[in-house]
């Protein structure tokens, strides 16, 4: 998963949001079963974007690694959760960041 710039994220969120005016329209038009269909529709893609950014939240606290913070004495900190690690761990045992020695 590469990482995606600002601007990708504006130009993602600006046709999100242009989707659900659209069904917006498309279901104030409609009426009875087809209203039904296009307000199922609706449900399904907020769905998704929510699962999406758990997706992108979990990513970044399980898959991308980031260095360790150190303090006098040798002593570790996680640059997630600031809790005191053991040295070469692969993961914070505390909140489960990947960890990059």
């Amino acid at each position: 998963m590469g990482k995606r710039t600002k601007m990708q994220q504006g130009q993602q969120d600006k046709k999100y949001r242009q989707l659900c005016d659209d069904l917006a329209r498309i279901a104030s038009t409609l009426s009875g079963e087809d209203q039904k269909t296009v307000e199922e529709a609706a449900d399904i893609i907020y769905d998704y974007t929510g699962a999406v950014e758990m997706t992108a939240r979990l990513v970044n606290q399980y898959e991308t690694a980031a260095e360790p913070t150190r303090r006098g004495g040798g002593i570790f900190y996680c640059p997630s959760c600031c809790r005191r690690i053991s040295a070469n761990n692969e993961h914070c045992h505390w909140c489960g960041k990947l960890l990059e020695w």
